[in-house]
């Protein structure tokens, strides 16, 4: 097992951080974030085969217009606290593997029975029951649309351009929210902290000297675009390369169809492994800053 992880300096040192924790467990912890997802895909499928939600949405319909009645938003929102309860037994174990102790794979349920944990889950999951309709709402008061054509991949989305700034303005308002309830869920994870004590240590990332830790999700999401943009750099230069060599012989067309079948099936694969790496990565990111707002507290 590693030593303890020191304490973050900054979002980047902090997702470095991230990345070493995750290492030091990546068995246990994709192990966990494995049974996180394939939860979360037996609700949906049993939520779509009874009927309950379909994942179906209308051509022309305004942008952030969900149509869900009342009973199937409840049901969704009790598979958010159990999927948030869920998410804080992962970043439980992050947050032991900064610490330098072993974790289990069953440690997925620590916070099942743990009502403190269930508590904030509660009062994150008002939250977003609060923002998400609002946001919603005020996309739509924008007049932005989505226009979906069932012949066509692609989603156009149409708008008065010129009120972009406010939707940018929101989607920082939301990244800052969004950030602040995840170090919530983070502290109250790594040091069993009570939901509100959690909530006061997160807000304490608007405080001078630890407002650098309110931009993580950005930093990440800069590495991941980074990582990604590589990738697809990568294979459309391949696929270009089969559709060089493809374009030759029969015999030549039959190998490049095999080399095609192999190609897609490799790409999976590591879209799968990219899917785990990045979401342990994420939670090992706020585990390790976690540490830097409780030090702020101990003050």
């Amino acid at each position: 097992m590693t030593n303890a992880v020191a304490v973050p300096t900054g979002p980047f040192d902090a997702i470095r951080q991230g990345w070493r924790i995750y290492r030091a467990g990546r068995g246990v912890v994709t192990g966990q974030i494995a049974l996180l997802i394939l939860f979360f895909l037996v609700v949906l499928g049993v939520l779509a085969a009874t009927g309950i939600w379909s994942p179906q949405r209308p051509p022309a319909l305004p942008m952030g217009q969900a149509g869900f009645s009342f009973g199937v938003s409840v049901a969704l929102f009790a598979v958010s606290l159990v999927d948030m309860v869920l998410q804080m037994g992962i970043l439980h174990s992050l947050g032991e593997l900064a610490e330098g102790r072993p974790v289990r794979v069953a440690d997925l349920g620590w916070g099942m029975r743990r009502g403190e944990v269930w508590l904030l889950a509660t009062i994150i999951g008002v939250i977003n029951l609060i923002l998400n309709p609002l946001s919603a709402r005020m996309v739509v008061a924008s007049g932005f649309r989505v226009t979906g054509n069932p012949h066509h991949p692609f989603t156009v989305v149409h708008g008065p351009w010129m009120l972009l700034g406010v939707l940018g303005f929101l989607c920082v308002l939301l990244l800052l929210v969004g950030n602040t309830l995840l170090l919530a869920m983070a502290t109250a994870s790594r040091y069993g902290q009570s939901a509100l004590t959690s909530l006061r240590t997160a807000l304490k990332s608007f405080a001078p000297g630890f407002r650098r830790f309110l931009w993580i999700n950005l930093c990440l999401i800069l590495v991941w675009l980074g990582i990604g943009l590589a990738a697809g750099i990568v294979v459309g230069l391949f696929a270009f390369l089969l559709h060089a060599l493809g374009m030759g012989a029969p015999g030549a067309k039959a190998v490049v169809g095999i080399l095609g079948f192999l190609a897609m099936v490799a790409f999976m694969v590591v879209v799968i492994i990219f899917v785990f790496v990045a979401f342990g990565v994420t939670l090992g990111t706020f585990a390790a800053a976690s540490a830097a707002l409780q030090e702020g507290n101990a003050r």
